[in-house]
């Protein structure tokens, strides 16, 4: 399964989130009828755009999700947590360089995953039966995915609670593949490659560009 598949599959959840996705008060308190719910509603929102026959660009795609995404999300800190221990010792001015990068490059692999990846069927798993959303800080959110071809896929959704008492999705298991931690991973990589901060912001999408094959079976 290609790289930039699993994580366009993580992110369409994840973008379902973002709060210019209204959803029903009552669902909005329960994470696993947030996650369905938000899911549904990008995957019809994709599957309308590929239903016109018309060419999508993929900068113009790119652009869209930029201007949906920077209102919203801490890249800041999602930067630092990639870059791992080596954001301990990064500069501000690096921290928010990376986070620039890593937001671009990322939202480009999104797009171009989204003229590529078929998702046919979700199920959002039942939260355990002692699972109280009125009072919970934290949850995990399970789903199971089938693209076109039939391939099959777990996701793991880490959930809590922000500061406003909203759910918010924190981090991402697709068939074990923990993405954060696979980014922190390719980040110290590239540290032991090129030596500095500076020259990894650099060559940061070039990273994201070679991203290919991951074999689920070895996952």
């Amino acid at each position: 399964m290609k790289h930039m598949q699993i994580v366009f599959l993580a992110l369409v959840a994840f973008l379902g989130t973002l709060p210019g996705i209204s959803l029903a008060q009552e669902n909005a308190d329960n994470p696993s009828h947030l996650i369905e719910q938000s899911t549904q509603k990008v995957l019809q929102a994709l599957e309308a755009q590929t239903g016109t026959g018309e060419t999508v660009s993929v900068s113009a795609l790119a652009d869209e999700l930029l201007s949906i995404l920077e209102p919203v999300v801490d890249f800041d800190s999602i930067a630092r947590g990639v870059m791992g221990k080596y954001g301990r010792t990064a500069s501000d001015a690096q921290i928010e360089e990376f986070a620039t990068v890593f937001r671009e490059s990322l939202v480009s692999l999104y797009a171009r995953s989204f003229r590529t990846f078929d998702i046919r069927e979700i199920r959002v798993l039942d939260m355990p039966g002692d699972f109280d959303p009125a009072t919970a800080e934290k949850a995990s959110v399970g789903m199971q995915a089938t693209t076109a071809d039939g391939e099959s896929f777990s996701l793991s959704y880490s959930m809590r609670r922000n500061a406003t008492g909203n759910w918010v999705v924190r981090n991402i298991v697709v068939d074990g593949i923990n993405l954060g931690l696979t980014y922190m991973n390719q980040f110290d990589g590239a540290m032991s490659r090129h030596g500095s901060i500076d020259k990894v912001i650099a060559q940061w999408p070039e990273e994201m560009r070679e991203q290919t094959v991951v074999d689920k079976d070895k996952g």
